[in-house]
């Protein structure tokens, strides 16, 4: 079997204690290097990659390379079990979720009880990205 490398790129919180462990266990387990993280707090990665207006401070998000599709939430969830084997057997949980409209709210109540650190949860301006245009 050809090994895809990197075919996933996640956009995660890098100021999200839930998110850095998620990262760490996704790292452990992607044995094919199919998947890329990178945090939505370094400037040069936002401003590359252009997640402007993407909700990516309140949504995970990702890019499929392979044909550039975009996912948001329990959705890149979705995609992230489907390349892990460890993760693989919640993948019909994940859909059955997401077509009961159930997967999606979950994952924003759940991330919406996130904690941001340095800061502390994010209740209001203080922890929204604004970089300045160059």
């Amino acid at each position: 079997m050809q090994k895809v490398h990197q075919d996933l790129i996640v956009f995660y919180d890098g100021w999200c204690p839930i998110c850095l462990k998620a990262k760490t266990k996704i790292e452990k387990n992607d044995k094919q290097h199919q998947i890329k993280l990178l945090s939505i707090r370094d400037p040069v990665i936002y401003k590359h990659y252009d997640l402007s207006g993407k909700n990516v401070e309140e949504r995970i998000y990702s890019v499929r390379k392979s044909d550039g599709k975009a996912f948001s939430g329990i959705h890149t969830i979705l995609e992230i079990a489907k390349r892990l084997p460890k993760y693989k057997i919640f993948v019909p949980l994940l859909y059955m979720s997401i077509v009961l409209g159930l997967g999606q709210k979950v994952y924003d109540y759940i991330a919406s009880k996130r904690e941001i650190v340095p800061v502390g949860k994010c209740k209001d301006e203080t922890c929204t990205i604004h970089y300045k245009e160059e």
